[in-house]
């Protein structure tokens, strides 16, 4: 029989689907003839490109991440009374999931990294992993747990994350010392192709010249928290908004007017600037790109995100100001001047492949 993986995504950003993609990817290499379903609130083109044409899709689990005030700062009230919502009636959600994954008769359900999907795979008696770099128990817990009523959802939380077969985090990770079930595994990341002369000549410029990348991931903000310092000899490649928000700047490009692939152009810059996050900060440092981030010192992630990129790339943090003034050119440029990075290997695509393949077989 066809071995059937569903996928749950969880729609916060894009950084979970960059996440459980290469992982994914190298499963079907593996499982010959894998059939896939996505269960995720992200928009099914974006899913296409990320995974291939040939996915299939289903309706969502009802987890959702956290809400946000932007793509720095959470909504600790608002996700609090969300996830109050949701929990109200647990038993009957888990009741719904189990009937929804039933109905689709996977060989396995892979949690990137929803847990509504893992309790309702559990109810429903099917095998369930879960992959990532942190559990939105543990982000609740940060943001929520002083909210009436708290205590009982983080519980019905941490149940679920309890009850897949493994929880494989991927370095660098939130410890999750409550969650038995953990195995830790190397960086997950996909990889892109230098194509740097192509970037050039699309740009106008030569090789030898100094490319940056500016794009704050998939959660949208408002473009004035970002701006971008004139340096010498560096070309800006941005996302479309934060490009139109710097009218009459001959050296910032839309990287949608780059034909070539999101991954290639990570790949060929020198440098990127984003925001405090797994996809592109650990992406950039896979790819041997050096990258700039904002501080972000509430979201639990940060401090040991920022540790591993210093110790296995060149990166560096910048306050929030400095970020929305574009205060930070002379910084920007010291660690131009310094020696590239060399590409860290994502050793947790294979070693996550290997567990769930087993699981698939």
């Amino acid at each position: 029989m066809t071995p059937h993986l569903v996928v749950d995504v969880t729609g916060h950003g894009y950084g979970h689907l960059s996440q459980v993609t290469p992982v994914v990817l190298a499963l079907r290499n593996r499982v010959p003839g894998l059939r896939l379903t996505v269960r995720s609130l992200l928009r099914a083109e974006i899913v296409r490109d990320f995974l291939g044409e040939d996915c299939g899709f289903a309706p969502p689990p009802p987890d959702f991440g956290m809400a946000m005030h932007s793509p720095i700062d959470v909504d600790g009230e608002r996700s609090a009374e969300a996830y109050a919502a949701l929990h109200a009636a647990w038993p009957a959600v888990v009741a719904e999931e189990a009937e929804k994954l039933a109905a689709l008769a996977p060989t396995l359900l892979l949690s990137g990294v929803g847990y509504a999907g893992l309790a309702g795979a559990a109810r429903a008696g099917l095998p369930a992993v879960a992959l990532s770099s942190l559990n939105w128990a543990d982000i609740y817990r940060t943001y929520c747990l002083g909210f009436p009523g708290a205590a009982a959802v983080h519980g019905q939380m941490l149940d679920a994350y309890r009850s897949a077969r493994m929880f494989l985090q991927i370095e660098p990770h939130l410890p999750m010392t409550d969650l038995p079930n953990r195995r830790s595994v190397g960086p997950v990341a996909r990889l892109g192709t230098d194509r740097r002369a192509e970037l050039a000549d699309a740009l106008g410029g030569r090789p030898s010249d100094r490319f940056a990348l500016a794009s704050l991931g998939g959660i949208q903000g408002p473009a004035s928290m970002c701006r971008l310092p004139r340096v010498p000899g560096l070309r800006w490649l941005a996302d479309p908004d934060l490009a139109a928000s710097l009218p009459g700047r001959d050296d910032v490009t839309p990287v949608s007017a780059v034909p070539l692939r999101f991954l290639d152009v990570l790949r060929s810059c020198d440098l990127v600037v984003t925001k405090p996050g797994y996809g592109t900060i650990v992406e950039a440092v896979c790819n041997g790109t050096r990258v700039v981030y904002c501080e972000r010192p509430d979201w639990p992630e940060t401090a040991g995100m920022d540790g591993w990129a210093r110790a296995k790339g060149r990166a560096m943090m910048i306050g929030r100001s400095d970020l929305a003034e574009g205060g930070y050119g002379d910084r920007l440029l010291a660690l131009l001047d310094g020696p590239a990075p060399a590409p860290v290997e994502p050793s947790g695509v294979a070693a996550a492949a290997e567990l769930i393949a087993g699981l698939l077989a």
